[in-house]
């Protein structure tokens, strides 16, 4: 999966949780002060992120900075997926 794919996803997983559309939304929107999340939001998120890329989020392995930004966030997300065996 490319990396804006990544990105796309990621957006579509926050819109889904806020209930909002953030298309408008970039590698550098800040998930607490542009689109407002909490710290409820952020676990409805990491949820959604487990299920759309099947990764496991462990919460020992949470550092704040990854949840600054979208992009950020995708950064954290491709850490943890697996290598694409089939030219995904």
């Amino acid at each position: 999966m490319q990396r804006e794919s990544i990105v796309k996803v990621v957006g579509a997983v926050i819109g889904k949780v806020v209930s909002r559309d953030i298309g408008d939304a970039s590698e550098n929107t800040a998930l607490f002060d542009d689109i407002n999340l909490d710290s409820t939001s952020i676990l409805e998120v990491l949820l959604g992120l487990e299920d759309e890329f099947r990764i496991e989020i462990d919460p020992d392995d949470l550092d704040m900075d990854s949840f600054r930004t979208i992009g950020s966030l995708a950064d954290y997300v491709e850490a943890r997926r697996p290598l694409s065996l089939g030219g995904e």
